[in-house]
């Protein structure tokens, strides 16, 4: 790899991946401590608060991508069929264009095709002749014919101005079967327009009797090119955006239906455009000019992005600034201004009761010893202000190098997904890393989903915590991922089991919901990005390495839980659980939740469970456990032909095995 690329890929070191890693360091020393900066938070959740996302929700899969693809690659090519008349093969258009030009009239006062109707026959043999040839024999007829019509006529001495003596002059007699015709009906004849026939004279003239060579002819057309290398420029794009774009929870209303990736501010399409250039160079693969590069980034995944140099990205501040700027009136100015402050002053609000929620759990814990990797019991410890925070980091990919290969931004390597549970008492974070193989779904999928967070959760409880009384939760306001019913119910059986008497969940205002979480990531990447990974084990070294706060645990460790299913029996759906932002369970009222809009909103109490449930047979039964998803046939004939070459030789086996013979 040549010594310009290696400075676009380890842009980690550079202006794209510092714009993170800087936030992610101050918000982190906050804790060491510092004052945080301000950091890009997220857009605001789906309308539908109770739908339990079982797939990813980062991203699209490869299957999408190459759907877009093909819908961007295809579709002028559909526009100009459809433009085509359609042909009747039983008609034949010879006969008609002849019969139709002998009925014509040429336009001149000798009426020429009166003089030559008797050679119609002929005039039909001569076009489907011309038809058949190619556009070069096509040419050197006619220009033939031309040549043998063509009449040069000489200016005498003197008789012209100019600086030479003698100026020649072109003209032609146009004949058909030795009768002379005007030039309208001779075009007609050899069916040949006047734009053509202009062009025909100006090539006979300036170079004879050749073929036409096109003006294009040994350039690159912007619209000639074959779908795989559309295809691949769209995959670089979506590669580089997982490797340096902030992944967002949930796409906002009227979009696509995709979360959108924020690329930094500093960035551009032309800077990554010269990037995906360089990389095509370097592997000699042929590339696309930035303008059909920019086509094809806004017709297939419009959801990469770049950040707006904004303090935040909350959709709602976003749309009130918007309409203030818009509005005509100063009535709905001052409105709207108001509801602005209104919804800074409670994300405010709702920001420093996080870190109030982190500093009543610091001064608790002050002289407590570390409970990571030893089980203590349930309620064994007279805690009652524990905090813990939890999100999912975007993916990472294996194989990784700090050189990264230009052709494997092409390729889709081996998945890892990461949640994070940190102990903001300390901090001290568990990052669960689980392999392509090792998810609910076939191929990494339904990651994300209330069953896959909640089976990380219960095992966090139950090898990590401090044996606590209480416990506070935060959380982004992900539906699918941390707010949904499913999550309400998991916590009040926790309650009812006594494994906590009290629990408080908590959902920062949609847009303002960074946290200690998504600084511990944040370390996690920088040093991901500066390493060499070729298998999983290494990737558990480098979370390990990445900082003091981060640690690892893997799937193995704990099994997956059909949660969904075994609540569904017990409890009843939570209505309206979007607008709560606050929720209180305790073991003295089993099964009842008091929810609250804001801090300073009156409680509401829900009832949880349905009508005649059996409390004692559900403290007695446990959700069946799921078995993971593997890799299918296909994706693992994927690694092993794609991706293992670019693995060094002692991970091979283990990051892409050899397909099982059939």
């Amino acid at each position: 790899m040549n010594s310009i690329y290696v400075s676009v890929l380890v842009m980690d070191t550079g202006s794209v991946g510092e714009n993170v890693e800087d936030e992610a360091d101050e918000f982190f020393l906050e804790y060491i401590p510092k004052s945080p900066a301000p950091t890009p938070a997220t857009w605001a959740p789906d309308d539908d608060p109770d739908s339990e996302l079982d797939d990813d929700v980062g991203g699209v899969d490869d299957e999408s991508i190459r759907h877009r693809v093909t819908e961007f690659f295809v579709e002028p090519s559909v526009q100009s069929v459809q433009s085509q008349p359609i042909q009747n093969d039983d008609v034949d258009h010879e006969r008609v264009y002849v019969n139709k030009i002998f009925a014509s009239e040429c336009g001149c006062s000798r009426n020429c095709f009166t003089l030559v109707s008797s050679y119609k026959e002929h005039a039909y043999e001569l076009l489907l002749r011309l038809r058949e040839f190619t556009k070069s024999e096509r040419d050197i007829y006619i220009l033939s014919k031309l040549e043998d019509q063509l009449i040069i006529h000489v200016a005498a001495e003197g008789a012209v101005s100019s600086k030479e003596n003698k100026r020649e002059r072109q003209r032609f007699r146009y004949s058909f079967q030795g009768i002379e015709i005007c030039e309208s009906a001779w075009r007609s004849v050899f069916e040949i327009g006047r734009s053509e026939f202009k062009s025909l004279k100006k090539q006979l003239k300036e170079n004879g009797v050749t073929p036409r060579v096109h003006g294009l002819k040994g350039k690159k057309s912007n619209h000639g090119h074959p779908f795989c290398v559309i295809e691949a420029a769209v995959l670089f794009i979506k590669r580089y955006a997982d490797q340096f774009g902030l992944p967002l929870p949930a796409a906002p209303r009227a979009r696509d239906d995709t979360p959108p990736v924020l690329l930094p501010c500093n960035e551009s399409k032309a800077a990554v455009h010269a990037k995906y250039k360089e990389a095509c160079l370097e592997s000699t693969s042929p590339y696309v000019e930035l303008t059909t590069f920019k086509e094809a980034w806004n017709s297939c995944v419009p959801f990469i992005q770049f950040m707006k140099p904004k303090t935040d990205l909350c959709k709602t501040c976003f749309d009130l600034r918007e309409n203030i700027a818009g509005a005509f009136d100063e009535e709905t100015k001052l409105e709207l201004t108001q509801r602005l402050i209104d919804h800074i002053d409670q994300a405010k609000q709702e920001r420093e009761f996080y870190k109030e929620c982190t500093t009543r759990a610091k001064e608790e814990l002050q002289n407590a010893e570390k409970p990571h990797g030893r089980y203590l019991p349930s309620c064994s410890a007279p805690y009652e202000n524990v905090h813990y925070t939890f999100d999912f980091s975007q993916y990472v990919t294996i194989p990784h190098s700090s050189q990264q290969v230009g052709p494997l931004f092409f390729l889709q390597p081996r998945k890892v997904q990461i949640f994070g549970v940190c102990d903001e008492n300390y901090p001290l974070q568990t990052n669960y890393l689980i392999d392509e193989n090792e998810t609910i779904g076939e191929n990494g999928s339904k990651t994300h989903g209330p069953n896959a967070v909640l089976s990380m959760l219960h095992h966090y409880f139950d090898a990590n915590s401090h044996g606590e009384i209480g416990c506070h939760l935060h959380a982004d306001n992900c539906v699918g991922q941390n707010k949904n019913k499913t999550t309400l119910h998991y916590l009040a059986w926790r309650c009812l089991n006594r494994f906590h008497r009290k629990i408080n969940l908590h959902f920062m205002i949609a847009g303002h919901t960074k946290c200690l979480c998504d600084s511990c990531f944040g370390m996690l990447k920088k040093k991901y990005r500066r390493s060499e990974v070729d298998g999983i084990e290494q990737l558990e070294q480098v979370v390990e390495q990445s900082a003091k706060s981060n640690t690892v645990a893997r799937c193995g460790e704990f099994q997956w839980f059909r949660w969904d299913a075994f609540f569904s029996r017990y409890f009843k759906p939570v209505k309206g659980i979007g607008k709560f932002h606050h929720f209180m369970f305790t073991a003295e009222e089993p099964g009842i939740v008091y929810a609250k809009q804001t801090l300073d909103a009156p409680e509401k109490q829900i009832q949880l469970f349905k009508e005649g449930v059996d409390v004692n047979k559900m403290r007695s039964e446990f959700p069946e456990v799921i078995m993971p998803g593997g890799l299918s046939k296909d994706r693992v004939r994927y690694l092993f032909r794609e991706i293992r070459p670019y693995v060094k030789a002692p991970y091979k086996d283990a990051t892409c095995p050899a397909p099982e013979e059939e």
